[in-house]
């Protein structure tokens, strides 16, 4: 076996990528727009997509629930991954690499 499968294409405007379950998108995702000033303020939003990639080409961003107890121990609640692509516009081709 092994190999590379090719998964499809993304359409990119903004120069990144969020990675994510489908399923945080209705319930987590805030409606906050970036206006050029960047920020540590990395929530589940384009705001904070755009601030982590900003600040280190990409890294986790919070849902709602930023912080929870399991445990006993607080823990964040990571929805998503944002990161930075090589080109501001166009596309990124996806690929799987097989074992």
């Amino acid at each position: 076996m092994g190999g590379v499968r090719e998964l499809g294409c993304v359409g990119v405007d903004s120069g990144q990528l969020l990675v994510t379950d489908p399923c945080y998108i209705d319930g987590h995702w805030e409606k906050e727009k970036y206006e050029g000033n960047s920020s540590d303020y990395f929530n589940y939003s384009y705001l904070g997509c755009c601030n982590q990639t900003l600040k280190s080409n990409g890294g986790e961003v919070f849902g709602l629930n930023r912080t929870k107890e399991r445990h006993g121990e607080k823990e964040h609640d990571f929805s998503g991954i944002s990161l930075g692509t090589v080109f501001n516009t166009g596309q990124v081709v996806l690929k799987k690499r097989l074992k």
